[in-house]
């Protein structure tokens, strides 16, 4: 197993690996070691179905099953469907097109998703990253003591978070129960301190007015999602791209809707709560 640093920062290529012959317990926390350090993974080279796919996604965590049954596979609830089929309807259309962190509005949140591409166009649909850690670590010191101890309320999200050119898209999000996390915490396994969720799912901030929250969160979420703290990657056919939804925010790229040879895109996603009890991963 080989893991290859991207040249930007963050993020890394994990080559040397078949996930459908089934993992030792070494080579999971080797692939965990490398998330953590890096941030997100692209593992190209891969041929999973179903089944194969969801018991390595068991071993990063327990699969979530995700709120809405439109975007669930009919006989796996944990498996999301994500498709540029031209019969998608307009409000079905680039619905993770703005920074966030997944599962956020849930508690616990998700901690890792993976993506598997079954097919997906040579070029395109980059995901977007941002270093939470790093851009806690740009802060000086009298924003880290404003933002210490400050709890965010998480649920659908505040539109006024929303930057030009974000997009969450129309379709009906159900009624989400108000759940609150540290804006400032440290990360589960390598104990970093981070900025967690300032955008997406965010709506206010505890014992604080609305719009001076907003305002807050806008100023965090300028400063984490700035250029110097981004990279990108992307799942390609037969590919695996993997992130650690602690220490990132992501965002989608526009998706060009279409059947043809070469442009059609059909990805697997599954998320995961909660980190594997294995002693080794404190090496991270």
């Amino acid at each position: 197993m080989h893991c290859e640093a991207m040249e930007r920062g963050f993020g890394a290529v994990l080559s040397g690996i078949n996930i459908s012959d089934g993992l030792t317990a070494g080579d999971i926390a080797t692939i965990l070691r490398s998330l953590y350090r890096h941030r997100f993974l692209m593992i190209p080279g891969q041929e999973l179905d179903t089944e194969s796919y969801l018991a390595f996604a068991r071993r990063l965590g327990r699969p979530i099953v995700f709120f809405d049954p439109a975007q669930r596979d009919g006989g796996t609830p944990e498996l999301i469907i994500i498709s540029n089929s031209p019969d998608t309807i307009a409000d079905n259309r680039d619905f993770a097109l703005h920074w966030h962190s997944d599962g956020s509005y849930e508690n616990p949140p998700a901690s890792i998703t993976t993506l598997y591409a079954v097919e997906a166009p040579a070029s395109g649909n980059e995901t977007l990253f941002c270093d939470m850690v790093a851009a806690y670590d740009a802060l000086d010191d009298v924003m880290k003591a404003r933002l210490e101890g400050l709890i965010v309320v998480h649920g659908k999200g505040d539109k006024r978070l929303m930057a030009d050119g974000e997009y969450r898209g129309r379709a009906n999000v159900p009624s989400l129960p108000q759940v609150h996390h540290p804006l400032v915490r440290q990360h589960p396994v390598t104990g970093e301190k981070l900025l967690y969720a300032p955008a997406g799912s965010a709506a206010g901030i505890v014992g604080m007015a609305e719009d001076e929250a907003i305002d807050l969160l806008r100023e965090v979420k300028r400063h984490a999602t700035s250029h110097r703290f981004r990279a990108e990657g992307a799942a390609r056919t037969h590919g695996m791209l993997i992130w650690d939804n602690f220490a990132v925010l992501h965002s989608a790229t526009p998706t060009n809707y279409s059947d043809k040879d070469g442009e059609r895109r059909m990805i697997y996603r599954i998320s995961t709560r909660d980190i594997p009890q294995m002693a080794d991963l404190a090496e991270a």
